[in-house]
């Protein structure tokens, strides 16, 4: 059971990486919510009122 499940995991991140590298219209949209991630994190990490800015960032 464990394997498969595993194997099933492997298998789903290969495929998306696959469809994300492949696809310009993925890759894309996977680029534009990366950064959005990363600026959130950044506003989140900065000791000075992180949050206030990354909430006034949305």
């Amino acid at each position: 059971m464990d394997k498969q499940f595993y194997m099933g995991v492997l298998l789903g991140m290969l495929g998306g990486a696959l469809l994300i590298n492949n696809v310009p219209k993925v890759k894309k949209t996977f680029d534009k919510a990366q950064k959005s991630v990363v600026k959130k994190i950044k506003g989140l990490m900065s000791s000075d009122g992180g949050e206030k800015k990354a909430a006034a960032q949305e």
